[in-house]
């Protein structure tokens, strides 16, 4: 279900020299949305979708989330508040098991620099580990180093290691972006039930996959908002088949 207003920003804006990438963008999720970010090529939405989650400093303007200010928190601090992040470049560990990749991922602050803490004893993290596992179809390769698995394995992997925050909003970079139709079906399904838990912001450029998974899109063009609205919407309105689909 739809909820209150989770993440807003005012005005964002991000510059690099002359340039305006991201140009006073007003923006709202609301709890329980799964939100996609679309556009052409240089429409700003990769900057915009790393500001909110500090990969980028943001130039002027405000970000929200949960109704607390967090313009110019760092990452690791937007993480302990709920927001995770996923990338378009994997981030594992090649030579750690998928296991101890998501175990890491899992841990507590309290358990910071202290990998192998309890490992081999049964707890919660363990637990907790084996369910993200299973989430994410990987149980059967637990054992396995995360440079054995196939591309697509590979990008589940990511996405479980993002579900080891515990995130409320999670924040996905392309998640289908290099797949396979058939591993492209198996993400856009798994998106889809851990949607049910948490909001998702997603950058893709597979409209397919926009188009079946999201209740609301929000297309780019010059470092601004062109419109917003559902599939339906978007796949109707004139200025976004101008300037995203080439047609008018």
């Amino acid at each position: 279900m739809i909820g209150d207003v989770m993440l807003r920003t005012q005005r964002l804006t991000r510059k690099f020299s002359g340039f305006v990438a991201v140009n006073e963008v007003d923006f709202e999720v609301r709890r329980g949305e799964l939100r996609a970010i679309i556009g052409p090529n240089g429409a700003g939405k990769t900057t915009f979708f790393r500001l909110l989650s500090a990969d980028l400093p943001v130039t002027s303007g405000r970000i929200w989330f949960e109704g607390r200010e967090v313009t110019g928190a760092p990452a690791h601090h937007l993480a302990r508040l709920g927001v995770g992040r996923s990338y378009q470049i994997t981030n594992a560990f090649p030579n750690l098991t998928i296991f101890e990749n998501v175990r890491i991922a899992s841990q507590p602050p309290s358990l910071d620099f202290k990998f192998w803490a309890t490992y081999r004893q049964p707890s919660e993290l363990t637990d907790k580990t084996n369910r993200i596992l299973d989430i994410v179809h990987l149980s059967g390769k637990r054992a396995l180093l995360a440079s054995e698995l196939s591309y697509g394995e590979l990008r589940r992997l990511e996405l479980g290691m993002a579900l080891g925050t515990d995130p409320r909003l999670l924040l996905l970079d392309e998640p289908t972006a290099g797949m396979s139709p058939t591993e492209t079906q198996t993400t856009i399904e798994l998106i889809q039930r851990i949607a049910k838990d948490r909001t998702i912001i997603l950058v893709e450029h597979k409209m397919n996959v926009v188009m079946t998974v999201c209740d609301r899109i929000s297309t780019f063009h010059q470092g601004k908002i062109l419109a917003e609205g559902t599939p339906e919407e978007i796949r109707a309105n004139r200025d976004v088949q101008a300037v995203y689909f080439g047609s008018r």
